[in-house]
C-alpha cells in the first residue's frame, strides 16, 4: 500500500556530489530506523556536473536539475514547490543529520503545531580545525535566543512556509534572517531545539575561507541600521562610527598632527577588539577551557572585520 510522505526535505546543492554522497545515505538510514515515510529532493543548482542525479537516483531521492544558477532561496522554493509533505525539512547538502536529528522530527511532527518552525545550530566534527570549533562556541550561547533559524537545518509546517510567503529569492545572502521575521509576522512560532542535531562538513578550511564567507553574509548598512537592536549590528554600527569619527576628527581638528592621525585611526580596531571580547564573554561557558577563550576572541574579531567590510562595500557599490 502507498503511503504519501509525511515530510519532504528540500537540500540546494551545486556541485555538491561528495556531500550528497555521505548525506543521502544517512537519511534513508534514519528515516528507516525512525519508520518515517519522507521525500528528498534534490535542487541541483548550476549543472550536474559532478553525478548529482546518478547519486540521487541510487538513493531514491528526486533530483530537479537547473543549468543556471539559481540563489539558494529560489532553489529551496522550488523545491518546495514539489514537494508533497506536510512538514518540510531544509538543509543545506554538507549537512548530516545525527540519529536524535531524527527522533526529534518526529516528536516536532506528532504535536501536529501547524504555526511551528525549529531548527538549531549546525555542529562542527570532531576533527574540524581549531577556528571552526572556537566559532561554535562562541554561536552555541546565541542559539536559543537567536532571530531566526539557519536554513540550513530548518524544520517548517507546510503551513507556516506558505502563510509566510516562502524565501525571498533575490536575496545572495540572509535570507533566513528575513524569513525568520517573516514567521513572527504571521503568528509563527521559532524554536531551537538541541535535538535537531546535525554535522556540518563544509567548515571553514583557514583564516581566509572563514573571512570570505563572513564576508558573503555581511547585510547593506541600512539591514543594519534597521536591525540595531541586534548585539552584531550594534558591533558593527559602533566601529564603522569610530572610524569615520576618528578620520574626520584629524581631519578637522587636526590636518598636521600625524601622531594624532594614527591614534585616532586606531580607533575603529580597537572598538572591534572590545566587541570581540565582549562577544567571545558571552559565549564563554565553564566547560570550555581557558586556553580557548583567546581563540574565540580571534575568531569574533574575523568574524566582526568581515561583517564590517562586507557592509562597507555594499555601500560603496550601491548595493544598500
Amino acid at each position: 500500500m502507498h503511503v504519501e510522505p509525511s515530510i519532504s526535505v528540500i537540500i540546494p546543492a551545486h556541485n555538491d556530489g561528495k556531500h550528497l554522497a555521505r548525506l543521502l545515505p544517512a537519511l534513508v538510514r534514519g528515516f528507516t530506523t525512525h519508520r518515517i515515510v519522507a521525500q528528498v529532493i534534490v535542487v541541483a543548482n548550476g549543472g550536474v556536473q559532478d553525478g548529482t542525479p546518478r547519486i540521487c537516483a541510487e538513493h531514491g531521492a528526486t533530483c530537479l536539475a537547473h543549468d543556471h544558477s539559481l540563489t539558494p532561496a529560489a532553489a529551496r522554493n522550488i523545491g518546495a514547490a514539489s514537494a508533497v509533505g506536510s512538514w518540510l525539512a531544509f538543509l543545506d547538502a554538507d549537512v548530516e543529520p545525527i540519529d536524535i536529528w531524527f527522533a526529534t522530527v518526529r516528536r516536532l511532527m506528532d504535536s501536529g503545531d501547524a504555526q511551528l518552525a525549529a531548527g538549531w545550530e549546525v555542529l562542527v566534527p570532531t576533527d574540524a580545525g581549531w577556528l571552526s570549533i572556537a566559532w561554535q562556541h562562541v554561536r552555541m550561547a546565541a542559539a536559543r535566543t537567536q532571530r531566526y533559524i539557519n536554513t540550513g537545518n530548518l524544520l517548517i509546517a507546510r503551513p507556516l512556509f506558505e502563510k509566510a510567503g516562502g524565501f525571498d529569492a533575490e536575496r545572495v545572502a540572509g535570507e533566513d534572517a528575513e524569513f525568520g521575521e517573516r514567521i513572527l509576522a504571521v503568528d509563527g512560532k521559532q524554536i531551537f531545539d538541541p535535538g535537531l542535531a546535525a554535522l556540518h562538513h563544509g567548515e571553514p578550511r583557514g583564516v581566509a575561507d572563514f573571512f570570505r564567507r563572513q564576508l558573503f553574509h555581511a547585510e547593506p548598512l541600512r539591514e543594519v541600521l534597521r536591525a540595531i537592536g541586534s548585539p552584531l549590528n550594534v558591533a558593527i554600527a559602533a566601529i564603522l562610527a569610530t572610524t569615520i569619527l576618528g578620520c574626520v576628527s584629524v581631519l578637522v581638528l587636526w590636518p598636521s598632527a600625524r601622531g594624532y592621525a594614527v591614534l585616532m585611526a586606531m580607533l575603529g580596531p580597537a572598538v572591534l577588539l572590545l566587541a570581540a571580547v565582549a562577544k567571545a564573554a558571552a559565549g564563554w561557558r565553564s566547560s570550555i577551557p581557558l586556553p580557548e577563550f583567546g581563540r574565540m576572541v580571534a575568531a569574533s574579531a574575523v568574524m566582526l572585520a568581515a561583517r564590517t567590510v562586507g557592509t562597507v562595500w555594499q555601500l560603496r557599490t550601491w548595493r544598500s
